[in-house]
């Protein structure tokens, strides 16, 4: 395991994005994710907001390996509704679009949405038609399309709730070469972390790292939740996992205490070792 440490700005998202490139390098940060759902924060369809983060991540050192897709009720790539459809679809190839304007080599996707019961069979037929189409788009620009684990509640009921429901998507379109990025805290919620990480194995090609209680999507540091990381890290060693460890942690109260007290808990268990 390559063990290098990244960061989603989305511990910032109530700040413009610029502001925080600066704040996350201080912290020991040299890579992120670049969160795109939120445009105050960051929009993916606005030239001028790319340009002005290409220069604030040259300015700092830090490098973008990655941007989230904007997603939601009304951006979804499963959607029945074939107008919903292709307006998700556009909303993702045009974020492929600006992850190669940014030099970000990758797009995390979340695969699908709110869904009624019995439509998971049409769910996972139309997640394939668009992923197909937006992976033409992807591979002419030279990026990877990461699909992303969900979760579901008793209120909700989301497609690609666990991360082997997303392995079997990926497996069915194997030809295309899309992976899965693997989220910590929403896998805690539907089971154990670590045995998603051995299910899906070199399937998962990045990651998602924040804890919660089991319950709710907390997206807490590292370390504060019921996640064993120790058995994380060890099931990542196993699978022989190359990817970067990106903290996705809600900014409560303060973003940058978050973010160090994550950093800090990661740097440290790593450390401690296999099977400490």
């Amino acid at each position: 395991m390559r063990e290098e440490i990244s960061a989603s700005t989305w511990a910032f998202v109530d700040r413009p994005i610029e502001g925080s490139i600066k704040v996350m390098k201080g912290l020991g940060i040299n890579s992120i994710e670049i969160w795109g759902d939120t445009p105050s924060h960051f929009d993916p369809l606005d030239r001028e907001r790319i340009s002005s983060l290409m220069a604030s991540l040259r300015e700092a050192g830090v490098e973008a390996d990655s941007l989230h897709a904007p997603f939601g009720p009304d951006l979804d790539i499963t959607h029945l509704d074939p107008e919903m459809r292709r307006r998700a679809v556009d909303a993702v190839k045009s974020s492929v679009d600006a992850a190669r304007r940014l030099d970000a080599g990758s797009v995390i996707i979340h695969p699908g949405h709110l869904m009624q019961p019995r439509q998971e069979a049409k769910r996972y037929e139309l997640a394939a038609i668009s992923l197909e189409e937006i992976h033409d788009s992807a591979k002419d620009l030279g990026i990877g399309l990461y699909l992303e684990n969900l979760y579901s509640d008793d209120d909700h009921l989301v497609f690609c709730d666990t991360p082997p429901k997303v392995l079997h998507l990926v497996r069915s379109m194997e030809e295309l070469d899309i992976k899965i990025c693997l989220d910590t805290s929403h896998a805690n919620i539907m089971g154990d972390v670590s045995e998603a990480i051995e299910i899906c194995g070199n399937a998962i090609g990045l990651t998602h790292i924040s804890d919660n209680m089991g319950e709710d999507d907390d997206h807490l540091p590292p370390g504060q939740g019921t996640i064993d990381w120790h058995a994380v890290f060890d099931s990542l060693r196993r699978i022989h996992y190359e990817g970067p460890l990106t903290l996705e942690v809600a900014g409560r109260g303060s973003p940058e205490t978050q973010l160090r007290d994550a950093t800090e808990f990661v740097s440290g268990t790593l450390e401690g070792g296999e099977g400490q």
